[in-house]
């Protein structure tokens, strides 16, 4: 079969029952969220009028949760939040009722924030942000005034941010984003006024955009979002006249010829064809899928040898 080594994607899943794990220090919303490894950091956040600054960590293995000493450089909440390997990027966000065009790197390794001499090129909060490979890729947003329909790359590699040409097809904020393979997914979305019902697919190798066939059910904002193979889940949300409690998959039925491989990684893009002879190659595997009998890709187990015998992975 052809091997394919493809970015990754991050993913998540629903837990079974509703057991208290541990309750957070203080009572938060508008929190940003970054997961590494088995640690999700929360970045600031807000209560009522009073804005956060500190940085929260749960371990999923203890099922305990911790305040770091290390703290933002100012109060900030509904940031956009973006991860490449063990650094969380933090962009923009609100500051009281002020935006910011600042960007945050926290080193999950050190424990430590810096802030990057590069700024957003408007001061803006509640962006769309999707990771594919090593690129950050932010969508929409709110400034003071009116939304944008812009989107923006940044790499971190080079710290830089570009503006692509191709824009959105409506000005709004708050959407769902999902990402499988090289697409990016944005459900729904508001304008402030207007609560959209929309589902388009950004796709990262052409820096294209089109609207899907498909709907959500009624306009929503602000909902969960998990990831679990080539599935898209959207949690609840926001409606015109109140809340959701809607649990909605999306199947995203990416393309794979049968007996294919695509094995989803931190890489860029696909290595094999630049390797001759034997090379170590070390990176994480985040998922791994084979071409099924109608040519769609789907998630399948993974198992490594460890010298001894085989490990699920």
């Amino acid at each position: 079969s052809n091997v394919t080594v493809s970015p990754r994607i991050t993913g998540g899943e629903l837990l079974n029952g509703l057991d208290i794990l541990a309750t957070l220090p203080l009572t938060l919303s508008h929190m940003g969220v970054g997961v590494v490894g088995t640690k999700i950091y929360l970045f600031g956040g807000k209560y009522s009028t009073k804005y956060q600054s500190a940085i929260h960590v749960f371990d999923t293995e203890t099922e305990t949760i911790t305040t770091l000493d290390v703290t933002l450089p100012t109060t900030l909440f509904s940031m956009g939040v973006g991860v490449v390997g063990t650094k969380i990027y933090l962009f923009g966000g609100r500051v009281g009722t002020s935006s910011s065009t600042y960007i945050y790197i926290f080193d999950t390794e050190t424990e430590t924030i810096t802030t990057l001499d590069t700024n957003l090129p408007n001061a803006l909060y509640d962006m769309g942000v999707g990771v594919v490979g090593t690129k950050i890729y932010l969508f929409g947003g709110k400034p003071s005034s009116n939304p944008l329909n812009t989107i923006t790359v940044f790499d971190p590699e080079s710290s830089t941010l570009v503006t692509l040409d191709v824009n959105l097809p409506t000005s709004f904020y708050s959407m769902g984003v999902g990402v499988v393979g090289t697409k990016i997914y944005l459900f729904g979305g508001t304008n402030s006024s207007t609560y959209y019902s929309s589902i388009y697919i950004f796709d990262t190798e052409t820096n294209t955009i089109t609207t899907s066939d498909l709907t959500l059910p009624t306009g929503i904002s602000d909902f969960g979002v998990g990831t679990v193979g080539t599935k898209v889940y959207l949690f609840g949300g926001a409606l015109r006249s109140g809340v959701s409690n809607l649990i909605i998959p999306f199947v995203t039925n990416n393309p794979l010829p049968s007996g294919d491989v695509l094995i989803q990684t931190d890489m860029t893009s696909n290595l094999f064809p630049l390797i001759s002879g034997e090379t170590a190659i070390e990176t994480g595997i985040r998922n791994v899928y084979i071409g099924n009998a109608d040519n769609v890709m789907e998630k399948v187990d993974a198992y490594i040898h460890n010298g001894s015998e085989w490990v699920r992975i």
